[in-house]
């Protein structure tokens, strides 16, 4: 890895007809604590209004779109992804997710912490609950503060 003390991300964002979730994505990465970061939207070929409802976010700059007219799979819009990416620290945010308002800054502080990191991921969030759209109990996979992997 480059520069620790000057981390800048590059988040791959690949969509495939999930226009109903892809906003609140857009809006996790808007909502970050850490803001030395780039967003590219791959549209895997959507069918559906994906396209329309990404526009507003589009900027040129910050916030890039890649559009494919057929749908060639997650594997080819997260290459076309890394492409395109300006920065040596890459991440990855699913459509249909969302990042809590402090991931990329924790990201950030666990490779600044740990000098020979290659990898840095977290845990995850989840709902348990057996009724659809209650939460009744939010659980958590947290391993460690961080899991870092090692340069050998």
């Amino acid at each position: 890895m480059k520069n620790k003390n000057n981390i800048a991300f590059s988040v791959i964002l690949p969509v495939y007809n999930q226009a109903s979730f892809v906003r609140r994505a857009i809006k996790s990465m808007m909502a970050q604590t850490y803001d030395n970061w780039e967003l590219i939207i791959v549209n895997d070929g959507s069918t559906d209004r994906t396209a329309e409802f990404v526009a507003s976010f589009i900027d040129g700059a910050r916030v890039r779109y890649i559009s494919s007219p057929e749908n060639e799979g997650l594997g080819r819009a997260l290459n076309r992804g890394l492409d395109a990416a300006s920065n040596d620290y890459i991440t990855y945010l699913p459509a249909d997710d969302f990042y809590d308002g402090s991931h990329l800054e924790k990201m950030a502080d666990a490779f600044r912490d740990n000098e020979n990191a290659a990898v840095v991921f977290s845990g995850i969030r989840y709902d348990e609950s057996e009724e659809p759209g209650v939460i009744i109990r939010r659980c958590s996979l947290i391993f460690g503060k961080s899991i870092v992997i090692f340069n050998p």
